[in-house]
């Protein structure tokens, strides 16, 4: 019962999705801004990243920066035998140069 109450007292006082950041006493100032969080965060998940998009077995992962940009430079053997090297995005995750 009192459950029901709380959430009712909830509703009645506005809040909801469309008012997240916004409290009784009206806006809510950010004081910092958060910086975007990376998909990937290891060499580790780059390689899991890799071997479930390529397959094979992954023979080698470097970290690399291009452009200020942090990814990752996986080698891996497919499985018909050819060597290939592709780069993970640190921020998105994507898989280039399959």
């Amino acid at each position: 019962m009192k459950l029901v109450i709380f959430f009712l007292l909830l509703s009645i006082m506005g809040f909801s999705d469309h008012s997240y950041g916004q409290g009784i006493g009206g806006d809510v100032k950010k004081t910092k801004q958060q910086k975007p969080k990376l998909q990937v965060n290891n060499a580790k998940q780059a390689a899991k990243i890799v071997r479930r998009r390529v397959g094979g077995k992954v023979l080698k992962v470097q970290n690399q920066r291009v452009n200020g940009n942090r990814s990752y430079r996986v080698k891996v053997v497919k499985p018909n035998g050819h060597v290939t090297s592709v780069s993970v995005d640190a921020k998105s995750g994507r898989v280039k140069g399959k």
